[in-house]
């Protein structure tokens, strides 16, 4: 799925405000909060989705889950977040401090150290440590778990297969690239040549941003192609695909749209965000609302 997001400048003054009241006069970085400070009320800065379930976090650091958990046994994350990443059969936050904590099946003992950017899979989760270094888990087949030695700025987390942005913009791909059980090759896990700065891995697909702001996709999404102009995120899964353009709109392609008989277009406005899976997709707006579309979308969304 896509990248872990990146914390946000708002979202990091907030709770260094909430740490500094949380610590004390000592831990304080000089201001009186109750005074001198407007902390803006809790919104929404991230979701994730898998399958019919999805995961929020706010702007101070909490996660909140809703929807069907019928593909998972557990998702309660206690604690403060810098990011949330859902996968089919299990949730994994970011710690403030740069631990992870997962809960599920398949990923619940993630490996330690300091991870700064995370992504989930339908079984397996993957990250990168404060060194560079890239480290997968969870469930272990197809040798999606095998992370080249490299040095890395993020990962992406498929279902069959992951992919990584190296120290060099490249990308490097590891895992399964043919569909598992009837032996079709996609070429999820061959990457083109070039210079990324976004990455998502998916099922058979795979999609990427350029530094021309371009979307490149290889796969089995390969001979599909979105309407021309420059995008700054795209996500993948399932068979479905979405992005968000420089102005903020949505463009989505595949199962999300539904049919012509029951299309399900994606909504109008303008988007800081997007998470798919198969025929449901979430995204947060400009004004850190989030928005839930699509057959399956898990529709009752936590009030703030």
């Amino acid at each position: 799925m896509g990248l872990g997001y990146m914390i946000s400048y708002r979202f990091a003054f907030v709770l260094l405000v909430v740490i500094g009241a949380a610590c004390g006069d000592d831990a304080s970085p000089g201001w009186d909060v109750e005074e001198d400070v407007d902390v803006e009320p809790e919104r929404w800065v991230k979701v994730s989705i898998a399958w019919t379930y999805a995961c929020g976090l706010t702007t101070l650091g909490n996660v909140h889950c809703w929807g069907d958990f019928s593909t998972v046994q557990e998702v309660s994350l206690s604690g403060l977040f810098q990011d949330v990443e859902v996968g089919s059969h299990h949730v994994c936050g970011l710690g403030l401090g740069g631990d992870v904590v997962c809960r599920g099946d398949f990923v619940v003992s993630p490996p330690t150290g300091k991870f700064i950017q995370i992504s989930s899979g339908p079984a397996h989760s993957c990250g990168v440590l404060e060194t560079g270094e890239g480290l997968c888990w969870g469930l272990d087949a197809d040798n999606r778990l095998d992370v080249p030695n490299d040095i890395f700025k993020s990962i992406s987390a498929g279902e069959f297969h992951s992919c990584g942005i190296t120290q060099h913009d490249d990308v490097v791909c590891w895992g399964e690239d043919i569909s598992p059980g009837d032996n079709l090759s996609f070429g999820q896990a061959s990457p083109p040549s070039g210079r990324f700065k976004w990455l998502s891995s998916g099922q058979f697909s795979t999609c990427a941003i350029n530094y021309e702001n371009k979307i490149i996709c290889w796969g089995r999404w390969e001979e599909r192609y979105f309407p021309a102009g420059e995008y700054i995120v795209v996500d993948v899964m399932h068979g479905s695909v979405c992005a968000i353009r420089l102005d903020g709109a949505l463009v989505c392609e595949g199962h999300i749209n539904g049919t012509d008989d029951e299309p399900t277009p994606p909504p109008e406005g303008r988007f800081v965000q997007v998470s798919v899976d198969s025929d449901a997709a979430c995204a947060v707006t400009e004004d850190y609302e989030i928005i839930c579309w699509g057959r399956f979308a898990p529709l009752d969304i936590p009030s703030l």
